[in-house]
């Protein structure tokens, strides 16, 4: 099981956006060009309940920005095709940008075993 997009939400009112309308935005604030991405994985706990998320962020001036992500139903690393659908949704929403991977802090476990494709 798979969600994408973004809510935000209070106790009274709840906003949901298609996260092609995030990514694009997003990616309109970063200089023109060629993109940094990184792809990582993290895990926390909220409450009793694991998440763990598979994140796609583009890298500027040694920040990290967030674009796409994916909640993994399951522990533990994801698979290779979870990682190519979330580099596929990317590369379709914002098929202008041309991407180079990086490393930021050596390698990672999601991301040195991942082999972009092209869409």
């Amino acid at each position: 099981m798979e969600k994408r997009g973004t809510s935000v939400c209070n106790e009274n009112m709840q906003l949901s956006l298609p996260e092609e309308l995030f990514s694009r935005f997003a990616v309109s604030l970063l200089p023109e060009g060629e993109l940094d991405l990184i792809l990582d994985r993290t895990n926390w706990k909220l409450g009793q309940r694991d998440v763990n998320v598979l994140l796609l962020s583009a890298v500027w001036n040694g920040f990290s920005l967030p674009l796409m992500w994916t909640l993994l139903a399951h522990g533990g690393s994801s698979r290779q095709r979870t990682r190519e659908a979330l580099h596929g949704r990317f590369v379709t929403t914002c098929p202008e940008r041309n991407i180079r991977w990086t490393d930021p802090l050596g390698p990672d476990q999601e991301a040195k075993h991942f082999v972009p494709v092209s869409p």
